[in-house]
Formats: C-alpha cells, sequence, structure tokens
C-alpha cells in the first residue's frame, strides 16, 4: 500500500516507517497431532472455537494440512476484502490455510499491530490492493496477495507508546460494544411491544372495553362482540402467483416488465422499497400477466433459500410507471377494497407472521391453499 493513504501532515514526527515483512512473519506450520486439536474460525467477533458435532460453520473432510495458530498470533481473512475480518487469537488450535496466520516479531505490541490491520478492513483500503475477480457489487473473491500484503507501509511508535494507544484503544472499543449491546436489547424489546400491538391491534381492535366473544381460533382467542369472522378469501376478489425474473434476459422479442422480489420488501413500513427493479426481459406466463396495481399485497411464499420463516407481506402503494410483476418466489393477494381496507389486511396477515403461525395454520383460517 503506497504512502499516499496516509495524511502525513497528521503522522507524529517520531513515528517510523516501514513495510510489513519486516514485523510480520507468515506462519504455516502445522501440528502432527491435529486431530486433538482445538479448530478454530474467524468471525467479526473474534477467533472462536468450532463446534463440529453440531456441523457449525464449514467443516473440513482433513485438518492435517491446517496451519497451528497460536494464542497471540494474528489470523486475517485475505479473500473477503469488505466483509471479511482479521483478529488476535486467544486460542492455541487450527485455522483454515486460506487464512494468513502472522507472528509478530519481537518489539512490537501484537495488540496496535491488530488494530492498525482491522483499520484496512473498515476504510476498505485492502479491497483496493486485491486480485481477483470482483463482482458488481463489489462483493466477488478478491484476494489480497502475499506480495501485497508484505508491501503494504505502516507508521509505527515506540512499543511503550503502542501499548498505550492500544490500552486505550481496549477500552473505547469495550464500552462502544456495552453500548451497541444496550441499544440491540433496547430494539430488540420495541419490536417486541410493537410485535404484540400489532396482534393486538388486529386481533382485538382499539377500544379496550369492548364486549368479547370466543373467535374459536386458539392463536387469535378472543375478539371484539360485533366483529364478524370469516376465512380471509372472502376479502379477497384475486390471489395469483409470479413469474421468474431473478435473471435479466436480453430479449427484445419478449415483454418488457419489472419484477417485485423479496429482497425488495421493505418491512418497516410494509411496503416495496422505493428503488423498483430494473426493467427485465423475460416470458411471462398466463397466470403473471395479471400485472401489480396499486393497493395489491405481495406475500412472500417461498424463501428462496433463506432461513428466515417464510410469509412476510408488504402493500404495494404507488401507481406503477411500467408493467409490474412478482417474482415466483412470491404471490399477490388483491382485496376487495368495497369491504376491507388493504393497508388492514397487510397489518393482519404480517400479524399472522410475527405470531409465528404455520402454513397449515394460515391454511385452516384464511382458506388459501398456495
Amino acid at each position: 500500500m503506497s504512502q499516499k493513504f496516509y495524511d502525513l501532515k497528521k503522522v507524529p514526527n517520531d513515528w517510523r516507517l516501514t513495510r510489513l515483512k519486516y514485523i510480520l512473519d507468515f506462519s504455516e506450520e502445522t501440528s502432527k497431532n491435529y486431530k486433538s486439536e482445538k479448530n478454530l474460525s474467524l468471525t467479526k467477533s473474534g477467533i472462536i472455537e468450532k463446534n463440529i458435532s453440531s456441523n457449525q460453520g464449514q467443516i473440513a473432510k482433513n485438518y492435517e494440512k491446517y496451519i497451528l495458530i497460536k494464542k497471540g498470533n494474528i489470523c486475517l481473512n485475505p479473500m473477503d476484502l469488505l466483509s471479511g475480518w482479521v483478529d488476535i487469537s486467544m486460542f492455541d488450535g487450527l485455522v483454515s490455510p486460506a487464512y494468513y496466520t502472522l507472528i509478530p516479531k519481537e518489539n512490537f505490541e501484537v495488540r496496535f499491530l491488530n488494530y492498525f490491520l482491522q483499520s484496512n478492513f473498515y476504510r476498505e483500503t485492502f479491497f483496493t490492493l486485491g486480485k481477483g475477480v470482483a463482482s458488481h457489487d463489489n462483493y466477488g473473491r478478491w484476494v489480497l496477495t502475499p506480495e501485497e500484503f508484505k508491501n503494504i507501509y505502516i507508521y509505527y511508535p515506540k512499543v511503550d507508546t503502542q501499548k498505550k494507544i492500544s490500552d486505550y484503544l481496549d477500552e473505547k472499543t469495550e464500552q462502544i460494544d456495552l453500548l451497541i449491546k444496550n441499544i440491540e436489547k433496547k430494539v430488540e424489546l420495541f419490536k417486541e411491544k410493537n410485535i404484540s400491538f400489532l396482534k393486538k391491534a388486529v386481533t382485538k381492535g382499539l377500544k379496550p372495553n369492548t364486549k368479547m366473544k370466543d373467535s374459536e381460533v386458539e392463536w387469535i382467542g378472543k375478539i371484539p362482540e360485533h366483529w364478524q369472522i370469516v376465512q380471509i378469501k372472502r376479502l379477497l376478489i384475486d390471489y395469483f402467483g409470479g413469474s421468474w425474473g431473478d435473471d435479466p434476459v436480453i430479449d427484445q422479442t419478449q415483454d418488457l416488465v419489472k419484477v417485485i422480489r423479496v429482497t425488495e420488501f421493505e418491512m418497516q413500513n410494509l411496503s416495496v422499497k422505493m428503488e423498483i427493479p430494473t426493467l427485465r426481459s423475460l416470458k411471462l406466463s398466463d397466470n403473471s400477466k395479471k400485472f401489480i396495481q396499486n393497493g395489491d399485497l405481495i406475500l412472500e411464499k417461498s424463501g428462496g433459500g433463506e432461513k428466515t420463516p417464510v410469509g412476510r407481506v408488504v402493500i404495494f402503494d404507488r401507481d406503477p410507471d411500467f408493467p409490474t410483476v412478482n417474482s415466483n418466489f412470491t404471490n399477490v393477494c388483491r382485496s376487495n377494497s368495497r369491504i376491507v381496507d388493504p393497508k388492514y389486511c397487510a397489518y393482519l396477515l404480517s400479524s399472522l407472521y410475527y405470531a409465528g403461525v404455520t402454513v397449515r395454520n394460515i391454511r385452516q383460517t384464511t382458506g388459501i391453499q398456495n
């Protein structure tokens, strides 16, 4: 990495300049007792021990060629230069040979070097030095070669100053991590409160003193006495599937349309993201020639490989400026606006999702079979 990455005006005059190859050694040491060594994994939360019994993470067939990393060594992922990470190992064990195992030379504070390397992931400077093939969104396999890594410049102070800087960063990062955890807990509590309020509003109404009756649906419980019980399909005037639209096809003989996928769901406000996908050329089935209209509900029917439960729903709340269809992983529910408000339908179906209602429950209570 060239010195141009540094603002030399902000580098203290007493700090020295060198390259990483003079202060970090690459280790390729393996273990003869590899079967009894801990198997370690580099994560954003640090280096952790793999739980092989539960198939946690990627499991190798043989760990004979895995690199022996010792406590205090640094492990760096040179392949994922935007989403990867680097950290100090708190254990002795084995790591993938695809990672760099780095041993600091004497008279250098390992924490200072680790913070320096982590800062390059934060600043994305490693990515500028990568070689290989990157995807259109810059998240491809983009590798930092050993040669490029070794020739990266680093400015450094005396060891005692390195330790003071590291102590300061340890204290501040611990405070920030604690603050993040507390905020995350508050966010989860607000989510739970919001979900509880959502479920209560769509199944109990807004007036707390209303007389109630049994809905005869276990997960719903009691509902206002004057409410009608009806299968959701009775409120719909149309219900249809979508088209395959994940891969654009450049064929002007086919119909140009916009395709809404689950990735375009904006769950915070139950709507489609403002940036609707670009035009795609694909062959439409007879079913999918039913284009999406303003007020239609788009329901996730398949995760498409996602680990999250299916059943999320959004409302298409603006007039399309171009023929728009939904992807094959979704269905469209078109409500009868004379009977039920589309936005209310969206909240009602969302309450099913957040309540953890199974597909079988949905079929029983809604009458929808697809």
